[in-house]
């Protein structure tokens, strides 16, 4: 599974790398400007994210996702 951790401590949001097409709608919806693109990929500023969610929500291929609480997010 190719999904990183946003926050390798704490169980905020999880994207998954095979689905992200860089599209920009998470970036462009986010309120702490946690998400940002760099070159051709997704990344995180962990210490501003918020786990508010909608970043998932607006995510057209359903790259983005919230561990539940307890879940352990994956490394790929």
């Amino acid at each position: 599974m190719s999904e990183r951790d946003v926050e390798k401590n704490i169980d905020l949001i999880c994207i998954d790398d095979s689905k992200c097409i860089v599209c920009g709608a998470c970036v462009a919806v986010c309120p702490t400007e946690a998400l940002i693109i760099e070159g051709l990929t997704l990344k995180s500023v962990p210490e501003r994210c918020r786990p508010c969610g909608q970043a998932a929500l607006v995510c057209p291929t359903g790259a983005l996702r919230c561990p539940q609480k307890g879940e352990k997010s994956k490394n790929g």
